[in-house]
């Protein structure tokens, strides 16, 4: 493996076919010699935080929802959080000051921490399927920012990544949902 991925967004191609990740934004959380996983970012669902995790409500970012990581184990849980303070010295940052959260345990025992994102399931990869995937061009890989993982209008986030790049990506964010229709 050349180099990782890790902190970085997966953007979705405009013809990306699979339903998954149409248009998706994925945040990859960890890439290495066994694969990758990754959180889809802007897939937020209907399901209020409060609703399934009532002890993490006060730290959620907005909009406090759980969303949809990907289509990989559902019922697997994942939170990212900015964390403010933390005496936790083996906290790996994802992206600026977003880590893993430990959702077995309360907020508050993990140091002082704000805008969190809740995920159910999460993207994956078997070891060099992303490598493959990116060499068919299914995915731009570009830079991840704080403010991707607390937008507060995630349904844009897809054309707003895409519109801060160089301009031979950025002509990609005005790409019509369907082409066929203009």
């Amino acid at each position: 493996m050349a180099e990782s991925y890790r902190g970085r967004l997966l953007v979705a191609q405009p013809g990306m076919e699979d339903p998954n990740f149409a248009r998706t934004v994925v945040l990859i959380v960890e890439h290495n010699a066994d694969g990758t996983l990754g959180v889809v970012l802007n897939r937020p669902s209907m399901v209020a935080v409060d609703d399934v995790l009532e002890d993490w409500s006060a730290v959620a970012g907005e909009p406090p929802v759980v969303f949809v990581g990907g289509p990989v184990q559902p019922e697997v849980g994942i939170c990212l959080a900015r964390f403010v303070a933390t005496d936790d010295v083996t906290l790996e940052r994802v992206v600026g000051e977003y880590a893993i959260a430990d959702l077995s345990r309360p907020p508050s025992e993990q140091g002082i921490m704000a805008d969190a994102r809740f995920f159910s399931g999460y993207s994956g990869w078997e070891t060099a399927q992303l490598e493959w995937e990116l060499a068919l061009d299914s995915w731009f890989i570009v830079e991840a920012t704080d403010a991707d993982l607390n937008t507060r209008h995630p349904a844009d986030l897809w054309r707003t990544v895409l519109r801060r790049q160089e301009a031979s990506l950025a002509f990609y964010a005005d790409f019509p949902d369907d082409p066929g229709s203009n």
